[in-house]
């Protein structure tokens, strides 16, 4: 009597490994995808945040009533609201110095808003 595997129990065992590498794959790709882009995002608020705390040491330089100031990367880090070399989690560049954070002031009431557009 011969031991081992048929040619077709080998195959089998192959295609339903396949299958499920295949699935896997897809699952973790999502996953990191997913965990990127709440890392950009968490990014992104932290650097609205850092221009808060810039117009809170710099209240005379926020704009009137109306308009808008943009604050770049670059100045908050000069005055050490962030720090240099934070690095794109979707792109895995850096973040360039002229990106920048819109500070609208609508009725004294500011908004802050990462390259929106000022």
């Amino acid at each position: 009597m011969k031991k081992g595997f048929t040619l077709v129990e080998l195959l089998a065992t192959l295609a339903v490994l396949s299958i499920l590498l295949v699935i896997g794959t897809s699952s973790v790709a999502k996953i990191i995808k997913e965990h990127k882009q709440n890392l950009y995002n968490e990014q992104i608020e932290s650097f609205e945040e850092s221009a808060k705390l810039w117009s809170y040491k710099n209240t005379s330089l926020l704009p009137e009533d109306g308009s808008s100031l943009k604050i770049t990367l670059g100045e908050l880090e000069t005055a050490k609201f962030v720090k240099s070399g934070i690095k794109n989690p979707l792109t895995g560049e850096y973040f360039g110095k002229d990106n920048y954070v819109c500070i609208f002031n609508n009725n004294e009431s500011y908004t802050y808003e990462y390259n929106g557009g000022c």
